[in-house]
């Protein structure tokens, strides 16, 4: 993917330097495979959230940019309040229900990334865990964790303890605001059996 081809993304927005690196990174180095467990940055049409609202005001605020897991869940920024893309908190939508902010910016989410797991997303919350024994690292993970910390000066994380200190920084700054936005796009059905 080019990254003329990857700005369809933005709405006109800029891309952010973050994203730019991280397409040249993948370019550089030839990946192609994974380098976070089912991680990818993709061009997406909105078709996922236009099953949940049409109203423009609710497509202009969320910009998708990347595949979160191997079912189809993804990561959008949530631009709301005039913040723009470098600053915009991550919410992660999945594809069996569920949206939840994940991490409070683009460095945070690859803190997140560099943990090498899929996230889990439902309705209740977002999870990434680490199966210590049948963990198997993505083919290019060990190059991601070192660009990493060479570009951003970003430790990598390692553990679920870590993971779960990001995600909930960033619920707490974010996610209650974040629900009380997507109420008037969104209604749900609960059935409690």
């Amino acid at each position: 993917m080019t990254l003329k081809e990857y700005s369809q993304n933005f709405m006109g927005f800029p891309i952010p330097t973050i994203l730019v690196d991280l397409l040249a990174f993948q370019v550089d180095n030839a990946i192609n495979d994974y380098y976070s467990e089912s991680f990818e940055l993709i061009i997406h049409d909105k078709y996922e959230l236009k099953t949940l609202s049409k109203e423009p005001v609710f497509l202009d605020q969320l910009v998708p940019f990347a595949q979160a897991d191997s079912n189809g869940s993804f990561y959008a920024f949530w631009l709301d309040k005039g913040q723009d893309l470098n600053t915009a908190p991550i919410v992660v939508f999945g594809s069996e229900g569920g949206y939840h902010v994940v991490a409070n910016d683009l460095l945070s989410l690859l803190r997140l990334l560099s943990l090498d797991v899929e996230p889990m997303v439902d309705e209740d919350g977002v999870y990434y865990d680490k199966d210590e024994e049948n963990y198997e690292p993505s083919p290019y993970s060990r190059k991601f964790r070192k660009w990493l910390r060479e570009y951003y000066f970003l430790s990598p994380i390692s553990t679920n303890f870590v993971a779960e200190q990001l995600v909930e920084e960033a619920q707490d700054l974010y996610q209650e605001l974040f629900l009380l936005w997507m109420a008037p796009f969104v209604k749900k059905t609960y059935s409690y059996n």
